[in-house]
C-alpha cells in the first residue's frame, strides 16, 4: 500500500511539473562577461555572437528602449530572429572563455 501511495505522489508531482508554463528566456541584446556583474569581454562576445548567428552593436551605459545598459560595450543582437536565448547565449559565452553573460533587454 505504501509503494502505491508513493507512486501516486510521484505521478502527481510529474503531472504538475509538466503543466508548468515554459520559462521564456529570450532577449534583444546579450554580451559575455568575465564574471557576474563585471565588465564585458568583447572577444568572447564576438565569438558567442557568431556562434548564435547574431550581429554586433555598440551601446553606451544608458537607458535605452526596453531596458538599461549597465555595462558599456559591444553587444550581440539577433540577426534574423527577434530574440536571443539567454541560456544558449550563456553557454556560447562559456565556450568562448567567459564565465557569465548579461542580457539587459527582456
Amino acid at each position: 500500500m505504501k509503494s502505491f501511495n508513493f507512486l501516486a505522489s510521484v505521478l502527481a508531482l510529474a503531472a504538475m511539473v509538466a503543466s508548468l508554463p515554459i520559462e521564456m528566456d529570450d532577449h534583444r541584446l546579450c554580451a559575455c562577461q568575465q564574471n557576474h556583474k563585471s565588465q564585458l569581454l568583447e572577444d568572447s562576445t564576438i565569438g558567442a555572437c557568431a556562434a548564435m548567428g547574431g550581429e554586433m552593436e555598440s551601446f553606451e551605459r544608458e537607458i535605452v528602449e526596453g531596458g538599461n545598459i549597465d555595462f558599456a560595450g559591444r553587444y550581440c543582437k539577433p540577426h534574423n530572429t527577434k530574440r536571443l536565448s539567454g541560456k544558449k547565449f550563456n553557454i556560447a559565452c562559456r565556450n568562448h572563455n567567459a564565465l557569465d553573460s548579461t542580457c539587459p533587454w527582456g
